[in-house]
């Protein structure tokens, strides 16, 4: 029958061994017995009583009597009054500060904490390990309580009236009392309450998988299996995994997923420990991890192509449209610089400017539309990080026309000038003058007509001298002042000229031809104003003229002024002396021929000033 229990609170488990074949100083024949008990450290609370010396010692000799090697009570031994002997005096030579001996009851009691993982229990003469073969026995006799435990011993002798001795071996348990604990004396690392801390940490984007990083452990102040940690990741986070390395005694997290910042820019977990006792006790520590930017990313613009239309007309330092890019990295790695791009046409590149900054691309030279209708631009988008990213994207702009251009009047070939030679007398029907008519606009702002805006008509002046002077081309083929100058009336303007549009498919070609038999004396020299138009809005023409001359025919007789001409002259004249001087006029071109006149003078031999219109007898 078991024991009563002494006091509820503690639990003795006493190994009584005699004759213990592996200790060899014990004699069966002497009177000393040699005791293990052991005690489980948080269950012995101070003053309790964890021996009767008197029973310990009248039980090792009952059992040694019967030839028992081993003996398990597992509950203490309940001190009874035929056991006390009051004229027995019970000592400790060797006094230890844990345990107390009453010298007359011969009750040993607990007078400090006694625990296991105190360094203190050490110095006092607490000896590790000492009871291993005891272990190896009562593992043996399938004792799993005690399978992994581990023990330190205090040798303790009594003496009983001087004569009988015990040899009592009290031995502490490492129980499982501790849980894993962190020291984080880091400056990035804040104590949170007493089981828990928190572990900043910054690790860039782009470390390779399966990097280690390594990070503080977690200690446990109990001994051997009971201090054996093992780590887990709480809740369980795919990218990252801890391991304890067992041949660098060091905790490493391990990157198992590629990480970028730009997903996920932090995260927070709990890193929890286990220790290896029956009833496993376990620490955290919460792990904040803040993922560090690398120049990863391109800038990325919002549109791959911006599409602009503007009129050619448009003002110089005109902002025409914005670009954006952004960048998903952060600080300088998002700091984006725009500029025009070296695939642009270099031709392009000087009509535009962009601001690096804001992206806004401003006109800087004058558009015109007849010369490119289209314009595009590579505009790149450069970060600022260390080691620079670009993109690009393609500014489409498109020129919308401006009627800006008035029509042009060209005369082809160069043998069919704007200067034409009509015979008089001629029949109707010569073709004067041929031009293409262009507008260098489009559209409707291109879209010609062609007319006779006016015929100006010189005539022969009768008052003048046959053939002096000329009707000079000026600009724009205005007549010269001072000629007999008649503007033909607008509806009269189809009786002596005509214009035709050519049927040609790609050009606007007109002809302008004769209606009327001219006659030079009656007008030598027409211009003729041709104005064409265009239908945009406004609209723009152009005047060109056309100077007609009218070809001579001899189909005039000279004239005089009168027809009979009496001249009254005084005798004896010297020779040389002008007498008189006969005009007369031909409105033909050309020069009279006086020689021929001159025959009719027998007497008198006139002669031939420069004046090709005169004689002088």
């Amino acid at each position: 029958m078991k024991p009563n229990i002494l006091n509820p609170t503690p639990y003795l488990l006493m190994l009584i061994y005699y004759l213990l074949p592996v200790i060899q100083k014990v004699d069966s024949g002497s009177n000393t017995s040699q005791v293990y008990i052991f005690l489980r450290e948080e269950e012995t609370a101070v003053g309790n009583v964890i021996l009767s010396s008197s029973r310990t010692m009248y039980i090792a000799k009952v059992y040694a009597k019967r030839g028992i090697y081993s003996v398990l009570i597992e509950e203490p031994i309940e001190p009874s009054p035929e056991f006390f002997y009051p004229e027995n005096m019970y000592s400790m030579p060797k006094s230890i500060k844990y345990f107390s001996l009453n010298e007359h009851t011969g009750l040993m009691k607990v007078n400090e904490r006694l625990d296991f993982d105190n360094p203190e229990m050490e110095a006092a003469g607490c000896v590790r390990n000492e009871a291993k073969e005891t272990l190896k026995l009562l593992q043996q006799n399938s004792l799993p309580a005690f399978k992994t435990a581990e023990y330190c011993c205090f040798p303790v002798e009594i003496i009983s009236g001087g004569e009988e001795r015990l040899a009592l071996h009290v031995c502490i348990e490492d129980i499982n009392d501790n849980a894993p604990e962190w020291s984080l004396q880091s400056a990035t690392v804040m104590d949170l309450n007493k089981n828990s801390s928190l572990m900043a940490l910054s690790i860039p984007e782009n470390l390779p998988l399966d990097s280690a990083i390594d990070i503080p452990s977690a200690t446990d102040r109990d001994s051997g299996v009971n201090s054996a940690l093992t780590y887990e990741i709480w809740p369980d986070t795919p990218e990252f995994d801890v391991v304890w390395n067992a041949s660098t005694s060091k905790l490493c997290l391990y990157i198992r997923k590629e990480l970028d910042r730009e997903t996920e820019s932090s995260y927070n977990f709990t890193i929890i420990a286990h220790d290896g006792g029956l009833e496993s006790k376990s620490g955290s520590v919460s792990l904040a991890i803040s993922v560090e930017d690398v120049n990863d990313n391109d800038p990325v613009f919002e549109e791959s192509t911006y599409i602009v239309t503007i009129p050619e007309d448009t003002n110089i330092l005109t902002p025409i449209i914005q670009v954006n890019a952004t960048d998903s990295d952060l600080g300088i790695n998002a700091d984006i610089s725009y500029s025009i791009s070296t695939l642009t046409d270099p031709e392009f590149s000087q009509m535009f400017s962009i601001d690096d900054k804001t992206g806004w691309i401003s006109l800087e030279k004058e558009l015109d539309f007849e010369n490119y209708k289209q314009i595009s631009l590579t505009i790149a988008a450069t970060d600022l990080g260390e080691i620079p990213r670009q993109s690009t994207c393609l500014v489409e702009i498109n020129l919308t026309d401006v009627n800006d251009n008035a029509p042009k009047l060209l005369f082809e070939p160069g043998s069919l000038t704007n200067n034409a030679l009509v015979p008089e007398n001629e029949i109707a029907g010569r073709i004067v003058a041929v031009f293409t008519v262009v507008d260098e606009d489009s559209g409707a702002n291109a879209d010609t007509t062609c007319w006779i805006k006016s015929v100006i008509k010189e005539k022969v002046n009768l008052n003048s001298k046959i053939g002096a002077g000329s009707m000079n081309e000026k600009e724009n083929f205005k007549m010269e002042a001072g000629k007999v100058e008649e503007e033909i009336d607008t509806i009269d303007i189809e009786n002596y000229f005509k214009l035709e549009l050519m049927a040609l498919p790609f050009a606007k070609v007109y002809q302008l031809s004769t209606v009327a038999i001219f006659d030079r004396e009656v007008g030598s020299k027409y211009c003729v104003g041709i104005t064409c138009a265009d239908t945009g809005a406004p609209s723009l023409n152009t005047t060109g003229y056309v100077l007609v001359r009218i070809q001579d025919v001899n189909d005039q007789a000279p004239q005089f002024p009168n027809r009979h001409f009496t001249f009254r002259l005084p005798e004896n004249q010297p020779t040389g002396k002008v007498l008189f001087k006969l005009t007369a006029n031909d409105l033909d071109e050309g020069k009279i021929d006086w020689a021929s006149f001159t025959q009719f003078f027998s007497t008198y031999k006139p002669f031939i000033e420069d004046d090709p219109h005169s004689i002088i007898f």
